[in-house]
């Protein structure tokens, strides 16, 4: 049975080193959703059983001849000696963080974001795709700027900022994913290491290769935006959710306030009530979206580079106004 709601994934390994490492960083992962219990003999499996079920069950290869059928046990998931890629199995050989990504991606668990962020957390998401999302958000993060260090992330394919910002020869946020996902202990200073400062905002450079974006799990941005949330670096992180990460709306619950920009002129309205029916009748609508709209003379002006660099005063006030 589950114990308050608490769901148990158990690692069964006759190798004791292993096992009691891959649990001590499993474990050091505040978001997993399970809690994590080691086992290196059928006894204790048998023992645990008798007044707990597990959910989810790790099992090296040499175990799987074994019978498990008679414990309580809802789910077992092979830990592979060989990086087969077979569904349903996990290679053991690689790193935790991957690891952990399967199993919430074999088991279809949510990650939880009760304790959200120590800091403040705004997406800007345009359903039409609309590139001046990118402008209205560089000036939120402008605003922030006047109270910490704010960080601004964009997560849009071809997004123009480096030629915008002239951002030099600099780690950009495809190398930033894989130290997230395969260094995850360099992954902080890393990102530290590599923004350009611009009007008191950090930005990161973004992705060039849009397959970055696309086979990226959402989860594994919401864990990188949870660990820049708690690391205490920033007062405020502004990030742009683009339509080539697939599930962003996952990316939503990770933020205090969404907002969704589109211009004003009809065949944007049309495609932003399409957007609309779409998250209603699947069930996505986010309670901390807000609805934007700047006035027709600024998109008149779309192309202006200074709305980006936050050197067009009509346009700082008309985005300090939806603030």
């Amino acid at each position: 049975m589950e114990v308050f709601g608490i769901r148990v994934c158990g690692i069964f390994d006759v190798n004791a080193e292993y096992t009691a490492r891959l649990i001590k960083a499993i474990s050091a992962y505040e978001a997993f959703p399970f809690e994590v219990v080691a086992f290196t003999n059928k006894a204790s499996v048998e023992s645990y059983t008798q007044s707990r079920k597990i959910d989810v069950m790790l099992a090296c290869e040499a175990s799987l001849c074994d019978d498990f059928d008679k414990y309580d046990i809802d789910r077992i998931i092979p830990l592979t000696e060989e990086n087969t890629k077979e569904p349903g199995t996990i290679y053991r050989y690689q790193s935790v963080r991957k690891i952990i990504e399967d199993i919430i991606n074999i088991t279809g668990t949510e990650i939880s974001y009760d304790d959200k962020s120590k800091i403040l957390i705004t997406g800007i998401y345009s359903p039409t795709g609309d590139y001046m999302n990118t402008a209205i958000a560089l000036n939120i993060a402008y605003e922030y700027a006047s109270a910490g260090e704010v960080l601004f992330l964009n997560l849009e394919e071809f997004s123009g900022l480096e030629k915008i910002f002239s951002i030099g020869d600099t780690n950009d946020l495809s190398d930033l994913i894989y130290y997230y996902v395969e260094q995850n202990e360099t992954f902080l200073k890393m990102l530290s290491d590599s923004c350009t400062i611009y009007n008191g905002v950090h930005i990161v450079k973004p992705c060039i290769c849009k397959e970055d974006l696309q086979y990226t799990q959402a989860e594994v941005f919401c864990g990188m935006l949870r660990m820049i949330a708690q690391s205490g670096l920033f007062k405020a992180l502004v990030v742009v959710i683009g339509n080539a990460v697939r599930n962003q709306w996952k990316l939503f619950d990770g933020c205090d306030t969404v907002y969704v920009s589109a211009a004003e002129d009809e065949i944007q309205k049309a495609r932003l009530e399409e957007y609309e029916m779409f998250i209603q009748k699947k069930n996505l609508c986010c309670p901390h979206t807000k609805r934007i709209t700047l006035p027709e003379k600024i998109y008149a002006q779309r192309g202006k580079v200074a709305y980006f660099r936050g050197e067009d005063s009509e346009f700082r006030n008309a985005v300090r106004q939806l603030l």
